[in-house]
């Protein structure tokens, strides 16, 4: 069966290859197993190798790659401009697989740990349609080491099996990375080998600025799935993430970024849990100790469904004097029906106590958990409001305007669907929210109304009143770049989500 995933990336990827024929390009060039570098690089006559037909492009050209396995490493390291990018592309439903054969990049370790088998160091580049696999250190890399590159594309591309990331985006701008595959990365921390040396993560964003990871899979890595780590302005919205080893999503000294309209699960294969007795977490905002601090604010989380995972969202801190600001978390389902023996000790909602919060938000969430403790930690200095828990909570985590209660979701049986997550006429959710300006829509991309539902998603009445129908519309159109931090423009969602 198809998942929403693939679907998805199909109806993308037909759009795509229609754009690519229809524009003009300066020159395009052809590269084959069957060719030769020292041809023309024409359809009849191509290129043997990737990288002899990237350094014939200049901007406005487009390098095509006819199906079968490549064995190199490559660098691009020219720059198209806005008007006119450099592409390296799949040729049309070919299946361009390179493959490192855990050979490349060559080098002595740990250095070469850190070098990518596919690097990109020029500006408005984009990569589009090939597999990348098999690397001895980072299957993509973004980075050209002095902060110099912008506005890169990275399209579906499947990154996998490689023994460090999958995807290394590094003190770069404007880099997108959008409809990939990322899956079997940080393979030097699979078994035998886990826990002997620091464990990467599968797909990153490191130190850079309004970058975008949107319509990913990110799945069954063996380390990290996505990470956000020092940088600013980022977007990580629509990505199907599941079964990363160490955390799903990960925002480690992270400011004025957002986390929207991700289904984060664990499927209940161990060997990507963390911990022998529970998966790994679902959503996590941390400090860590770094030569330089970028500690975390003006966050937003919202409209995220996560599903049993060893902890469904944590804010925690490895720093004593951290602070965390402006961080909202919003209008998210959060549930956990593990039980028994597996996942036994699994927590809900964790507030770690270092670090000072200041404007941390934590409202309009449904937390529905199975086993362990549904809310711990330290809460001083959150401020809980609206809430629907399955079981009562105390302290600071409870607000008297929380519902308490099963929230009556859809749910249902094998793989995690985002449907899972819709409310039932008889939640006692509905209608129970607090307003926050600016969420207008739901993870499905319903308005909200009036009087909005708690969690994730928007509960559709027959009927509702006209009043308010008439209000919601003076409402939305309002703002039609909803929960967008500046310079970026809100991602599309493919169908599935």
């Amino acid at each position: 069966m198809k998942t929403p995933y693939i679907k998805s990336v199909r109806k993308l990827l037909m759009g795509v290859l229609l754009v690519i024929a229809c524009h003009g390009y300066a020159a395009t060039y052809y590269v084959s197993t069957t060719g030769d570098d020292d041809n023309s690089g024409t359809f009849s006559s191509p290129f043997l190798t990737i990288q002899r037909g990237t350094n014939a492009a200049t901007a406005g050209d487009l390098v095509y790659v006819r199906g079968g396995t490549y064995s190199e490493r490559i660098t691009i390291s020219s720059s198209g401009t806005a008007a006119n990018k450099i592409v390296l592309s799949g040729y049309a439903a070919e299946a361009v697989i390179l493959d490192g054969q855990n050979l490349l990049p060559t080098g002595s370790y740990p250095a070469a740990r850190y070098v990518p088998l596919l690097a990109i160091t020029g500006s408005y580049v984009e990569l589009r349609s090939l597999t990348v696999k098999n690397s001895r250190g980072r299957g993509v890399g973004v980075d050209d080491g002095a902060g110099e590159v912008s506005n890169v594309l990275l399209f579906n591309v499947d990154a996998n099996h490689n023994w460090n990331a999958g995807i290394h985006v590094k003190n770069v701008s404007s880099v997108t990375v959008d409809s990939c595959k990322v899956s079997n990365n940080a393979f030097s921390n699979a078994p035998p080998n886990r826990g002997v040396a620091n464990w990467p993560g599968s797909l990153m964003i490191t130190d850079s600025l309004d970058c975008v990871v949107k319509n990913c899979a990110v799945f069954e890595n063996h380390g990290e799935g996505i990470i956000d780590l020092r940088s600013d302005n980022s977007l990580i919205e629509g990505n199907f993430c599941y079964d990363n080893l160490k955390i799903n999503i990960y925002l480690d000294n992270s400011q004025s970024s957002i986390v929207r309209k991700n289904l984060v699960y664990s499927s209940g294969n161990t060997l990507y849990w963390r911990f022998s007795d529970h998966p790994t977490p679902g959503i996590v905002v941390n400090n860590e100790a770094y030569s330089t601090q970028n500690f975390c604010r003006e966050i937003s989380i919202v409209n995220n469904l996560v599903y049993n995972t060893g902890e469904l969202f944590g804010i925690w801190s490895q720093v004593a004097n951290s602070t965390f600001q402006n961080v909202t978390v919003a209008h998210n389902t959060f549930v956990n029906t593990l039980t028994g023996t597996a996942g036994f000790t699994s927590r809900g909602i964790h507030v770690a106590a270092r670090g000072t919060k200041t404007n941390v938000l934590f409202q309009n969430n449904i937390i529905s958990h199975g086993s362990g403790a549904i809310a711990s930690g330290a809460p001083t200095g959150v401020t809980f409001l609206c809430n629907n828990w399955s079981s009562f909570v105390t302290g600071g985590f409870s607000n008297s305007n929380d519902v308490i209660g099963n929230p009556q979701l859809t749910l249902g049986g094998g793989t995690p669907d985002a449907d899972w997550f819709k409310l039932t006429a008889l939640s006692p959710a509905i209608d129970q929210a607090h307003a926050i300006s600016g969420l207008i829509t739901d993870y499905f991309g319903a308005t909200r109304g009036v009087l909005p539902d708690i969690g994730g998603h928007e509960f559709v009445k027959a009927n509702p009143p006209a009043v308010l129908s008439l209000l919601f519309a003076t409402a939305v159109s309002t703002d039609q770049t909803e929960e967008v931090p500046s310079g970026l423009i809100a991602p599309s969602r493919p169908n599935g989500f």
